[in-house]
């Protein structure tokens, strides 16, 4: 190798040759970078293990706090006791890496089947429009009335309503055949530390144990796509500013660890979320090559920005404001102003007038505050683009 091409090479973590950066990729499990002999390796290795829904002890067949120890896919529980434990420490996203290493390049791709719990006002579907998945049969848990007529306004006739996540049973669940993917984020409100009444997750009175909800179903749909041999993703959502022991019982629960994504990257209002799930590089580190737009240019062309961007917008009125005076983000005909309904839409990505269904200013306000954030959804579902079917372009 030349002193030039030293220069752009890169030691291979398991062989340590030194290969050309650019035909290095991130080794599955290990920290480091892998040749593509290598690769290939691994890509063997793992083999056994990989399973499109779970993965499993090779020792005791358990699916909880597993680990690869010495090239093999054990709990820790299996792990000789004599064993040095901190050689097992996998990366974090060790699955989803695994995962990709063997979907990146399956041959038959199908239409997506996704059931959306909480759906909102359909920012999953409006995502999943934009990246250009077919959908073949979507399916969708909301109560809301305002949410249902935006809902109905926007996918009139292409959504499946259920009702809601508590009437999903067994048996209504098999009925609704194969799901490909299951999106979710429960209300938050019992969760966040910015409400000091919060009663957590396990009060039945309120929306904190539906979390419970959305893991009953994923349960099932992990079990039922096990049986088919079916490929199956999830993604479930909740606010980062919640105490550390609500979500470490979601962590154990859902049997991994969570993603934070905020959408100040990509427009200019803080949003941060956690998000748990088996998407692939949904845990990658997050890399924007175009700085987020400023307030100003979301903004009516006669309207001011007195900031360059907000804090995380919520359901009410007063959330845009900032500092001790609680000042108002827009200067309009010399008067601070809060923003108009369509700034807010476009603040989380939404076309203007997304929530224009014939329901009052105050109830979209709060439509918005409960929504996700456009892009960071984009971003997360967009490695699915490769495994599952495009709509074919109308010429």
């Amino acid at each position: 190798m030349s002193k030039s091409a030293r220069i752009h090479a890169h030691p291979c973590i398991v062989c340590n040759e030194l290969v050309e950066k650019s035909l290095c990729q991130d080794h599955p499990w290990l920290y480091g970078l892998a040749c593509p002999n290598c690769l290939v390796t691994c890509k063997s290795t793992s083999a056994k293990w990989f399973n499109t829904v779970s993965f499993e002890c090779e020792n005791c067949g358990d699916i909880k706090n597993l680990t690869i120890h010495l090239d093999r896919l054990v709990c820790l529980n299996c792990i000789d006791h004599d064993s040095d434990k901190s050689s097992s420490k996998a990366r974090y996203d060790w699955m989803e890496k695994i995962t990709l290493l063997h979907l990146k390049n399956k041959r038959e791709k199908r239409p997506l089947r996704v059931l959306s719990l909480f759906d909102g006002i359909g920012t999953a579907l409006l995502v999943l429009d934009t990246l250009g998945f077919e959908i073949e049969e979507y399916f969708s848990c909301e109560i809301d009335d305002a949410a249902l007529a935006v809902l109905n306004f926007h996918f009139h006739g292409r959504i499946k309503h259920l009702g809601s996540v508590n009437t999903l049973t067994a048996e209504k669940l098999r009925s609704l055949g194969h799901i490909d993917l299951l999106l979710g984020g429960s209300p938050c409100n019992e969760l966040s530390l910015a409400n000091p009444c919060r009663k957590g997750l396990y009060d039945p009175t309120t929306s904190g144990v539906l979390f419970f909800d959305f893991n009953r179903v994923l349960k099932f749909l992990q079990a039922s796509s096990i049986r088919n041999g079916r490929m199956f993703f999830w993604l479930f959502e909740n606010v980062a500013a919640m105490p550390h022991d609500f979500r470490d019982t979601i962590s154990k629960t859902l049997n991994c660890k969570p993603a934070t994504w905020d959408a100040i990257q990509f427009l200019p209002a803080k949003r941060a979320r956690l998000f748990w799930g088996n998407i692939p590089e949904m845990h990658r580190k997050q890399i924007v090559n175009t700085p987020p737009p400023l307030l100003d240019d979301i903004l009516e062309p006669y309207r001011k920005a007195l900031v360059q961007s907000l804090p995380t917008l919520t359901t009410t009125f007063h959330s845009q404001t900032s500092g001790k005076e609680l000042q108002l983000p827009v200067m309009q005909d010399g008067n601070e102003d809060g923003l108009l309904i369509t700034e807010r839409e476009r603040l989380f990505g939404f076309p203007s007038h997304f929530t224009d269904a014939d329901i009052s200013l105050t109830k979209r306000q709060r439509l918005l505050g409960r929504a996700w954030s456009v892009p960071v959804i984009e971003e997360i579902l967009f490695p699915l683009t490769t495994l599952y079917k495009k709509r074919q372009l109308k010429h």
